[in-house]
């Protein structure tokens, strides 16, 4: 009985350090999607929300507002809405 009760304390003690290790590490690993790997802006193309480096992206000033796409194609068959 206390083979059992010792193991469950070490798998909870040993569950506790793992969460507690990756919460230490994770701001590390996700990256931001307004963010590229080398610090470069990213742009969400409206139509079809693929994130790409502003240098990539197609432009379009639509009343006013610069919109950034990822193709031609998501550009000519987007419409804003009203």
């Amino acid at each position: 009985m206390k083979l059992l009760i010792y193991a469950l304390l070490f798998y909870i003690a040993y569950t506790l350090f793992t969460a507690f290790k990756r919460s230490l590490s994770a701001p590390h690993q996700q990256r931001s999607p307004e963010k590229g790997s080398t610090g470069e802006t990213m742009e969400r193309d409206p139509n079809c929300g693929t994130y790409l480096p502003r240098r990539d992206a197609i432009s379009k000033n639509i009343k006013g507002t610069t919109y950034y796409f990822c193709s031609d194609k998501c550009r000519d068959s987007y419409s804003p809405k009203k």
